[in-house]
Order: C-alpha cells, then structure tokens, then sequence
C-alpha cells in the first residue's frame, strides 16, 4: 500500500516512512513498544514513529496484564499473590476486572494487609483462606 507524498491519511496502528526513491510515504505498522490510536495526515506526525510509548506496568506491585496492540496501550493489574489491589477497584469493581489502564485515575497498587493463611482474589475485593492439605502418617 502507497501513499502518496502530499496529504496521505495513514490509518491507526501504522506511521510513515518515505521511500527509497523519495516519491512516496509508506505506512509502517507500529512497533511492539508503540501504538497509535488514531489515524492521522502523514504531514502530522512529529516522529519517525508512532505516536505513543507503551506503559511499562513496572510500578511497585504491577504486572503486564495485556500486551496491547498498534492501537491501545497494554494493559497492567496488581499482583494479588503478593498482596496489592488496585485503588482504583477497592471501592466498588462492578465488571469484577483486574487488569486496568495505567493512564486511568488510580491506577496505581496499594498493599493490601491480608491474614495468615489467606490470600486476595484477582478481581474481587475479596479474601480467601488457604486450605493446607497435610498427610498424617502413622507410625
């Protein structure tokens, strides 16, 4: 596909790149760090690139939840096993979600004190006890 120079739109998920020959600008997808989720005329784009750097979801208590795509950011959760529960969901989560957007308000994990022998679930704002299996052996 061959846009050209002047006035191309390019589509979300791709940037432009002229040409070898200089005659035409060429929709690039973006990079697995990048996205763009919008499409724009190719005399727009600031960079040689797409417009947006991912979230690296490496705040204290995230993980990678979603990698995203060339259009949306990747999407981030908390690590429950560990303890943290996203602030944005301590009040009220009524999709019972655990992944969320990093850009949102809240989006940031918080400790979560849990009692011996429990752990959090993923989605729910909820605390489970932890069955321990013991084998009693006879003597």
């Amino acid at each position: 596909m061959r846009i050209k120079k002047n006035n191309g739109f390019l589509y979300v998920g791709f940037y432009p790149v002229l040409s070898r020959n200089m005659k035409n600008l060429i929709p690039i997808e973006c990079p697995a760090s990048r996205y763009q989720p919008h499409g724009q005329m190719s005399n727009e784009f600031k960079q040689v690139t797409c417009s947006y750097l991912k979230s690296s979801c490496d705040g204290i208590g995230e993980e990678t939840c979603g990698q995203g795509n060339q259009v949306e950011d990747r999407t981030c959760r908390c690590d429950y096993t560990k303890g943290y529960r996203p602030m944005m969901y301590l009040l009220s989560n009524p999709r019972n979600s655990s992944c969320f957007h990093p850009t949102s308000d809240g989006a940031e994990c918080l400790k979560f004190p849990c009692p011996k022998d429990k752990e959090l679930s993923p989605g729910k704002l909820q605390v489970f006890q932890i069955l321990q299996i013991t084998n009693k052996q006879k003597s």
